[in-house]
């Protein structure tokens, strides 16, 4: 059981739910000295269905649920609708949920949400003490793709690591980088504040690194401005 997540070191994927062959996967992942899923759009079910393979594995899973009942989404909503997901969705999930995993040395973490704004940090101090509360065996985190929601997280309330998903690429070159020499420019700042941050706060940081396949090669004149499609790769380290 790793209950500081601090004395970890991520490697792997971030990963969808529903792979009919998770002990392919898992062995593969450990061939290629892989230790982490960073389960994407999990629901319950498919957290209790990955944890036991994964547990065989020797792999860690840090479980970022979906968006009904299984993740903190409601922040988009205006209050009353916000605090009736909350207590009457979330809150139940979470506590039979928790009380079956616990225990389980497979879970890493608890991903309560993402991609939030700095003013969440307030709206989410409840959920953080909540699932503190109700599993103090597997820390919470949040993964955050901009600079000012980390910094109020850690402030407010101290996850031992915040994990990043910041996107460095853009189809629009009016929007931001879209091309590698840009995008690692883009990158390299961000993690450099995100890191201090972290530093300073005593807490890990734990980066989910993104980008495309292939060099943009698309003409970017109108109608189309940039690339018509393409496929993104999203490790995890």
């Amino acid at each position: 059981m790793i209950k500081d997540p601090r004395e970890f070191f991520p490697r792997g994927f971030y990963w969808g739910p529903g792979c009919p062959h998770w002990d392919f996967m898992l062995d593969d992942m450990t061939a290629h000295h892989m230790n982490c899923i960073y389960g994407s759009n999990f629901w319950p079910a498919a957290l209790e269905q990955l944890l036991p393979p994964a547990e065989r594995a020797g792999v860690r899973v840090i479980y970022q649920g979906t968006s009904w009942g299984a993740l903190f989404y409601f922040t988009y909503q205006p209050e009353a609708q916000r605090r009736a997901g909350y207590e009457n969705e979330l809150v139940p999930s979470l506590r039979t949920l928790a009380a079956k995993v616990r225990d389980n040395p497979a879970l890493l973490m608890w991903s309560l949400t993402e991609e939030v704004t700095a003013d969440t940090a307030a709206d989410l101090s409840k959920y953080y003490r909540l699932v503190r509360e109700l599993d103090p065996n597997h820390a919470p985190t949040v993964a955050h793709n901009n600079v000012p929601a980390a910094k109020a997280d850690l402030a407010i309330n101290k996850p031992l690591v915040v994990t990043t998903d910041i996107y460095p690429f853009f189809l629009d070159p009016r929007s931001g980088p879209s091309n590698p020499q840009r995008s690692l420019q883009y990158y390299a700042g961000r993690f450099e504040e995100l890191y201090k941050l972290c530093r300073a706060a005593d807490a890990a940081m734990w980066a989910m690194p993104q980008a495309w396949g292939a060099a943009v090669e698309d003409s970017f004149a109108p109608p189309v401005f940039g690339p018509s499609g393409g496929m993104r790769t999203r490790p995890w380290a």
